[in-house]
């Protein structure tokens, strides 16, 4: 009610009732008190506002049945439950400032339940107006079964298969998957809460300085709800390369390389053409390579002559190694006489020549019973082995079937006898 017309209300009501002695001044006042008096009752209906509330989930659902109390202060104002679009509205709500809290109906729970968040069953501080006033808006989860999905990609996006995955909560480690082909593993009927991935950094995206997992938590799982994680790693892998010469800094082909680390032999391999080998790709690590034994040829034992050790790979480092080797010159013979018990010779007869690594040469007896075996090299252990032809058979053992620790003197002739007998 305006000022001008309480105060003509007031003339209108209660003039007759005023005795005509009464001072026309002190008559004024006493209509200016009660037409103020009537504007601080009564609100004027255009200073009325509306406050709208909206509930709903993450995936945007209606929540119905959700109980709520507009108040001011300590003060209720009202009270009310969403309907099935989970809505509700409050009218003819006087100017002035209001919160609205939200009472959850069963089978949901706050956020603020499962991982550290302001609350959010509550909103306050609304000033309310004739103006137009944005929603209050609650989220809240239901309680139920989810899904999560990891993805492990390179920073191409290329998939990365083979990469073992964890899903975790506060209380430990809840299951584990291997990424397929696309690079994802995908956790079904994950019950509700919060969660974290957990993946095994694959050896050629990770450097020494970086941690053996990456991690993603924060995950909230309620019913129905699909979420997921990607991982985007980086490539940190190179190479090494050995290169193996003879003593005129000739490439030496077909030579035996290793590549080995802290855990032991990764590859063994041989020198291509160009006396080199690079092995590829290698995680960013440290590695070694060293030589292997090789008839005919002599290695100087140290490091920097048979192997290398402490080579770092990294992004932009890709080690090169060279190593001398020397051929050997000194030569001699090796020659094997089969015979039978009266001193025959016996043809047929298979002789092998080997080493502590490997077959060396092989030969058959020819008709006077020998095996020669020319031109090998020294500062090498032999060992001759005999395979009786038909009809024959050798008495198994040292000195009998086989000899070994043969050394080869430069130029000279070491004679082997085998004497087999007839079954």
């Amino acid at each position: 009610m305006s000022r001008d017309r309480a105060v003509a209300f007031v003339r209108r009501t209660f003039a007759a009732a005023i005795p005509r002695a009464v001072p026309r001044a002190l008559f004024a006042a006493a209509l200016v008190a009660v037409a103020t008096d009537c504007t601080s009752l009564l609100t004027d209906p255009a200073r009325y506002g509306v406050v709208d509330v909206l509930a709903h989930r993450r995936n945007g659902a209606a929540i119905p049945g959700v109980g709520l109390e507009l108040y001011a202060g300590n003060r209720p104002m009202g009270y009310a439950v969403t309907d099935s679009a989970g809505a509700h509205r409050f009218t003819l709500v006087p100017e002035g400032f209001y919160g609205v809290r939200a009472v959850l109906p069963d089978g949901y729970s706050l956020v603020e339940r499962l991982v550290a968040a302001p609350p959010s069953d509550f909103v306050q501080g609304l000033h309310v107006t004739r103006a137009p006033l944005s929603p209050v808006a609650f989220t809240f989860l239901k309680q139920g079964p989810g899904t999560l999905s990891v993805a492990v990609r390179e920073s191409d996006g290329t998939p990365v298969a083979g990469v073992t995955t964890y899903l975790f909560a506060p209380s430990g480690t809840k299951g584990g998957g291997i990424t397929d082909t696309g690079g994802q593993v995908t956790f079904n009927a994950v019950p509700f809460g919060v969660y974290g991935i957990r993946v095994s950094r694959p050896d050629l995206y990770r450097s020494d300085t970086e941690p053996l997992f990456a991690v993603q938590d924060g995950f909230l799982v309620d019913e129905g709800s699909r979420d997921s994680a990607t991982f985007r790693f980086s490539r940190c892998s190179g190479s090494v390369q050995l290169k193996v010469v003879d003593e005129g800094a000739r490439p030496v082909a077909g030579f035996p390389v290793t590549l080995y680390n802290s855990t032991g032999t990764l590859t063994d391999t041989v020198t291509a053409a160009s006396g080199s080998y690079t092995f590829s790709p290698l995680a960013c690590r440290e590695f070694g390579v060293r030589l292997r034994p090789l008839i005919g040829w002599t290695i100087t034992e140290g490091r920097g002559s048979s192997f290398a050790d402490g080579l770092r790979v990294s992004r932009t480092v890709s080690p090169t190694v060279t190593l001398q080797i020397q051929r050997v010159t000194c030569r001699g013979t090796i020659r094997a006489l089969v015979q039978d018990a009266p001193g025959a010779a016996i043809p047929g007869a298979v002789i092998t020549l080997f080493t502590v690594v490997s077959d060396y040469r092989t030969g058959t007896s020819g008709a006077d019973g020998r095996v020669t075996f020319e031109q090998i090299p020294c500062g090498q252990e032999f060992g001759v082995r005999i395979a009786p032809p038909p009809g024959y058979s050798v008495t198994a053992g040292r000195g009998s079937s086989y000899f070994d620790g043969i050394v080869i003197a430069n130029g000279a002739t070491t004679d082997l006898t085998f004497r087999l007998t007839r079954p």
